[in-house]
């Protein structure tokens, strides 16, 4: 903290050489910021550049100048015509308020792909889809306008970056943790029609945490008007193999300086889940079969979210968000066929019954405040505590069959039981301080952790609980990270633009395990640069370059030594001494003719972790546990490519083929797996009649065989078809939804662990048909201002 402190002062008093500063927003004609607008300062006597910056995502700018000059300010953007303010109106007043940019007959428009409607935006770091112009996302959720946002695949309620994997999600800059059974709970909660625009952030700059292989998606809210409310109500039943129902709500509220918001989602139902795998052994052929039923009962999310704007140099504010998830697990009928592999006949049946218990509550807390230390330089304060319990119980009774007759001895009960608590503390302090020659903004975080997990197993068999000491366990895991970053944007012509950074992050962790009499302590720090280049060649060509440097860390569920005994051959745990993955990301883009983006790209991943399935040949147990047992190396081809030319349809389509090539790092896999992967996709909105109260829109994707880490996959695709009618001046609206037409869905991923083959091959029951029903009411002029929290990064390691 001393050293940001004494950038600061430094910074401060350079600020002070610099008699006079020139403040203003940049906007086109229907009032909407323009980003990374040219705002220069030139001598009038010989025309000579004494400053330069751009503006920021929402226009504003702040250039310093010395006041022993006569000079006049232009400013100019790619597509409008330049506005050039004299001398004698700076000598009048700093402040220049809005600017307003003229558009050019053929303008890009802030590098527009999609120039009528600004469907989609190219910035020097991101894609962004702006969901207020989209007709798929209208009266839709926050995941109807995923499967729609370019570069963005939603499979099984599950996201994804294209050609990429281990994706980050964000709600107005902050990272949102919740537990993996939580996330989709939440977005279905957001209203699209809530919703400004998605950023698809595939290089985030050193001020955002490191935290993501591939990147971030940023949503980002609608800002209203000041003095009004707001209130949605909506209503949703999706049937597929079973029902189940939601309810959400929201009010938004804003008088003279107070901003209030908040939500409630209640879900209630289940759906059905069918695992299959098969294990070739050197005698014997396993066949499973494993459906499961999983419940919610209920799932409840809620959030309060307080502001106030003592001045307008002055902000404080908090937020809490809680959660509450009661899931129940019933597989009634898990059954394993064995087969002998010299006659191919069935020579037993493993039959298991089980039943899981899972409460998780979170409570999330955060205090804020925002405040300038003179007419440019900003500070903003995030203080950050987060909660997240998990608390589960697992009996299961599985036993052995031949010809419909039990085999003595075979007979197995148990019950597993997990109590996981986690607690996070975390400061976040950033600053803006803008320079004569660039934009300059740095900070730091310090973030404090601690989870406890108490672990027990006993075996029922007997009819008296007996407790296993082998699988019974206290375990306490401790990280703390301290984090600076630093990161500069310059305009170094009218035609190239940089902005790069870095980002220094040290973490210590502890793990203590009272079974084992061992504690494992672990120190490493590293740095996390971010670069990129634009150059703006004409209205028809813009090209990026960008390269960064990311970190995965383990999810704490994932370093939760839980077992979860399925049955006596297969065994489910956590992995304590997981270490985090890292990954190496270049990319080079052209945007041609605002319609089609181009995108050449390649990243490396060390140290790679997910489940893996260690299998022992003679006894034919199945261990699953995480594992860093993989390295990646991709690269690939992305096209996108809008089309727009009628009012009535709206298409944006993707394609996306990598060469893949990964190592396994542990020996009883095989060597690795390499081979190219293809993904299209093509999004289609249709309007059906003149006042657009009547939408269908028609989604597909198609995943070619391929490779995925050392594994072989299989063919996935999806069709999704809508329906959507808005009554009462569309304040009233009806959504009908098919997904998945085809049952496309289910993917088949084959390897080898310690010479047997095996292949799993998963369903999530996403073939459904969905009613919801939505109905909006307020004055509609409601301005909820939403802040970016510290300790987010944190809270994302509760889910997978």
């Amino acid at each position: 903290m001393k050293i940001i402190h004494f950038i600061s002062v430094l910074l401060l008093c350079l600020n002070v050489a610099f008699a006079q500063t020139i403040e203003g927003k940049v906007v086109d004609s229907k009032n909407e910021p323009i980003s990374f607008a040219n705002v220069v300062a030139q001598q009038v006597s010989d025309n000579k550049i004494v400053g330069g910056v751009v503006t920021d995502e929402e226009g504003n700018f702040s250039l310093k100048v010395k006041s022993d000059n006569e000079y006049y300010v232009i400013v100019s953007f790619i597509g409008f015509e330049k506005k050039t303010i004299d001398y004698s109106t700076l000598q009048e007043k700093s402040n220049l308020g809005i600017i307003v940019l003229k558009e050019l007959d053929n303008k890009l428009d802030e590098v527009v792909i999609e120039a009528r409607k600004r469907l989609i935006t190219r910035k020097s770091d991101r894609l962004v889809f702006n969901v207020a112009q989209s007709l798929s996302s209208s009266g839709g959720d926050m995941l109807d306008a995923l499967r729609v946002t370019p570069g963005i695949k939603v499979q099984n309620d599950e996201l994804f970056m294209i050609g990429k994997d281990n994706l980050r999600v964000m709600i107005n800059g902050r990272l949102l943790k919740l537990p993996q059974q939580e996330v989709s709970n939440f977005l279905s909660s957001i209203s699209a029609d809530d919703i400004k625009s998605i950023e698809v952030i595939t290089n985030p700059p050193a001020k955002y945490e490191s935290e993501g292989n591939s990147g971030l998606i940023n949503i980002i809210y609608k800002k209203g008007r000041r003095n009004s409310w707001r209130s949605r109500i909506r209503g949703v039943y999706t049937q597929a193999t079973y029902g189940r129902g939601s309810l959400s709500g929201n009010f938004n509220y804003q008088k003279d300086k107070f901003a209030l918001s908040s939500n409630l989602y209640y879900t209630n139902g289940s759906k059905l889940i069918t695992d299959t795998n098969r294990f070739f052994f050197p005698t014997e052929t396993w066949e499973g079969t494993y459906p499961r039923r999983y419940f919610s009962e209920p799932s409840i999310s809620a959030r309060l979210s307080l502001d106030y704007n003592f001045t307008k140099d002055f902000l404080i504010g908090a937020q809490y968000l809680t959660t509450y998830g009661r899931f129940r697990t019933v597989n009634r009928n898990d059954r394993v066929n064995v087969f002998d592999n010299t006659t191919n006949a069935l020579s037993r049946t493993i039959r298991t019954t089980s039943n899981n218990l899972e409460e998780t509550p979170t409570h999330s807390l955060n205090l804020h405040t925002e405040f300038k230390v003179d007419s440019i330089s900003k500070v903003e304060i995030n203080l950050d505590y987060f909660n997240y319990t998990n608390d589960q119980e697992r009996t299961y009774n599985t036993f052995s069959e031949v010809n419909n007759t039990v085999t003595p001895g075979s007979l197995d009960i148990g019950n597993n039981i997990g109590d996981q608590d986690i607690d996070n503390y975390s400061l976040r302090m950033d600053i803006e301080s803008p320079l004569k020659w660039a934009k300059f903004s740095y900070g730091g975080k310090l973030s404090f952790t601690k989870t406890n997990n108490a672990l027990a197993f006993f075996d029922l068999t007997s009819g008296t609980p007996v407790q296993d000491a082998n699988r019974t366990d206290m375990f306490t895991y401790k990280e703390n990270t301290q984090a600076l970053y630093f990161s500069l944007e310059k305009m170094l012509s009218q035609q190239w633009i940089i902005n790069g950074g870095l980002r220094f992050e040290n973490t210590q962790t502890e793990g203590n395990s009272t079974s084992l009499s061992q504690i494992d302590i672990n120190d490493y720090s590293r740095l996390f640069p971010t670069l990129n280049v634009n150059y703006i060649a004409n209205q028809s060509n813009i090209f990026s370059l960008a390269y960064n440097q990311r970190i995965n860390r383990p999810s704490f569920e994932f370093l939760n030594p839980f077992e979860n005994v399925q049955n006596p051959f297969t065994i489910i745990r956590g992995n304590p001494f997981l270490q985090p993955s890292f990954s190496d990301n270049l990319s080079l883009t052209h945007i041609y003719k605002q319609k089609l983006v181009s995108s050449l790209y390649f990243s490396k991943v060390t140290d790679g972790f997910q489940q893996l399935a260690q299998v022992d040949p003679v006894t034919n147990i199945q261990e699953i546990s995480p594992q860093n047992y993989y390295e990646t190396v991709k690269i690939g081809l992305t096209e996108s490519y809008t089309f727009s030319k009628w009012k009535w349809w709206e298409s944006v389509n993707i394609l996306d083929i990598h060469y893949s090539d990964a190592t396994s790092l542990v020996d009883f896999t095989n060597a690795g797996e390499s081979g190219f992967n293809t993904y299209i996709a093509t999004n289609n909105s249709f309007v059906l009649d003149s006042k657009k109260r009547v939408m269908a829109s028609a989604n597909f994707w198609y995943a070619f065989p391929g490779v995925y880490d050392i594994y072989t996959t299989s063919a996935t695709s999806n069709l999704d078809l809508s329906l959507k009618f808005f009554f009462m001046n569309k304040d009233l609206q009806l959504g009908l939804n098919a997904y998945d037409v085809f049952r496309g869905q289910r993917v088949r991923v084959e390897g080898v662990t310690n010479d047997v083959n095996v292949s799993f091959r998963n369903y999530y029951d996403t073939q459904s048909f969905r009613i919801s029903l939505l109905y909006k009411f307020g004055n509609k002029k409601v301005r909820v201002k939403r802040k970016k929290f510290g300790n987010q990064d944190e809270k994302d390691r509760t889910k997978d």
